[in-house]
């Protein structure tokens, strides 16, 4: 039985309730053709829900989960890092900690190792900090090959996010760019560990190096508890009159562009359309914005939401209104599957051009008066929201389908291990804080 370690910051759906949790729970299914997966949970204390039990971890098969609750000890300052220059340091060494190994995963990772009926015969990170916190870098990992899942390179969404907002200050301007360049000297650095490496959009493979390994698009894709999701065509609802945003709001991308939205747009959606309604569904939400927003005219607040098919039912648009972050916005994909058109953000396209190439499957808005706009036209619009929403549709089942996920990953590791027969059941570490 080939045997296959997956280490990863974000626990597998339903452990986690974001896209990332999503992800991860798919990368897990398709490789479960080729073996038993183990998941390993390394991370800081966001790592997991205080509600998650350890029966529940072991269900989902996470045999691991270390919870990081300090930082790794810096190293000496260099000569240069005195007067301003210190807290320059510092702020160096606190992004390069979390590449570093977690001693208890990496102790874990090397009784694993050192037992023949544990040793495993692949490791793949989701991630590449949370590979590196896990201990591939190590010994314990020298002799197993390793792929990787490169979903949201950590330069590339530091820079997203320093454009959004900079850092202050001459200080924060010099720490900004000196962190960027660590942050790619670290990434492009650690490549060399991995045989494959899977980004999630065309876009990231142009951010790679050179001398970077094998790589192909593993994309994002909407997410089922089934693999053949999508085949059957939810029924679109002329007579609905509701703005939908779904997201995952303890992200600050998610949660500003969702206020920004509330402050510029919705007030000039209700103006002409003053029978809509903008329905907030998603986790993460505070009791003081939910106060706040249930204020604002035509705004209703749910929150998290178990049965988010009745949600998109209601819904006559869905917005993704985020102008910052890293990696693709899957919440796109899921109203286009769910036969909603999208009102979202030329930054939320990326990595989903295609949904435009052959005519027009989603808004694209520039700014919050152009959301607003897009909002307006198909609220009033029928016939055009509803072609758009069956265009995006039928791209989301050929572009980013279940079996191109699973055709991948095949790719990626049937070089490297046999198909499995069985999955036996495993047992649970876990490190938490005191």
């Amino acid at each position: 039985m080939t045997r296959i370690l997956l280490i990863t910051s974000t626990l597998p759906w339903p452990l986690r309730h974001n896209g990332g949790g999503q992800r991860t729970a798919l990368l897990r299914r398709a490789l479960q053709r080729w073996g038993q997966v183990d998941v390993m949970g390394v991370g800081g204390p966001q790592l997991r829900d205080h509600d998650v039990t350890d029966e529940t971890l072991a269900a989902h098969g996470v045999t691991g989960c270390f919870v990081r609750t300090r930082a790794p000890d810096p190293a000496p300052p260099p000569w240069w890092a005195v007067g301003p220059l210190n807290g320059v340091h510092d702020l160096l060494e606190t992004w390069r900690g979390r590449f570093r190994p977690e001693p208890a995963a990496v102790q874990w990772l090397q009784q694993r190792m050192s037992d023949p009926r544990q040793r495993y015969d692949l490791i793949v990170g989701r991630y590449l900090a949370a590979a590196m916190m896990g201990g591939v870098a190590t010994a314990a990992a020298a002799d197993v090959p390793k792929l990787l899942d490169f979903d949201d390179m950590e330069w590339q969404t530091l820079e997203a996010q320093l454009a959004h907002e900079p850092w202050p200050g001459l200080k924060g301007r010099i720490g900004a760019a000196m962190v960027l360049h660590e942050m790619e000297r670290i990434c492009f650095n650690s490549l060399g560990l991995f045989r494959h490496v899977w980004v999630t959009s065309d876009e990231d493979a142009s951010l790679l190096p050179a001398h970077a390994p094998p790589h192909t698009v593993l994309p994002n894709i909407p997410f089922s508890e089934a693999a053949d999701n999508g085949k059957l065509d939810p029924p679109v609802n002329d007579l609905a009159s509701e703005v939908l945003f779904v997201g995952d709001l303890q992200l600050p991308a998610n949660r500003e562009g969702l206020e920004q939205f509330i402050v510029n747009s919705w007030p000039q959606v209700l103006q002409q359309c003053p029978s809509s309604v903008l329905r907030i569904v998603g986790r993460g939400l505070s009791g003081e914005q939910r106060v706040r927003w249930s204020q604002v005219p035509g705004v209703v607040v749910v929150g998290f939401a178990e049965d988010l098919a009745s949600c998109y039912a209601n819904a006559a648009v869905c917005i993704v209104p985020t102008f910052f972050g890293g990696g693709t916005k899957i919440k796109v994909l899921e109203a286009l599957l769910m036969n909603r058109p999208v009102v979202t953000t030329e930054h939320a396209l990326r990595g989903y051009r295609s949904l435009n190439a052959h005519g027009q499957a989603v808004w694209v808005a520039g700014d919050f008066n152009s959301l607003a706009e897009g909002c307006i036209r198909l609220l009033k619009d029928v016939e055009l929201r509803n072609a758009m929403a069956s265009r995006g549709r039928a791209v989301v089942l050929r572009d980013f389908a279940w079996d191109r996920f699973q055709s991948v990953v095949d790719a990626a590791v049937k070089p490297l291990v046999r198909p499995a027969e069985e999955e036996p059941r495993v047992g649970l570490t876990v490190t938490m804080p005191a």
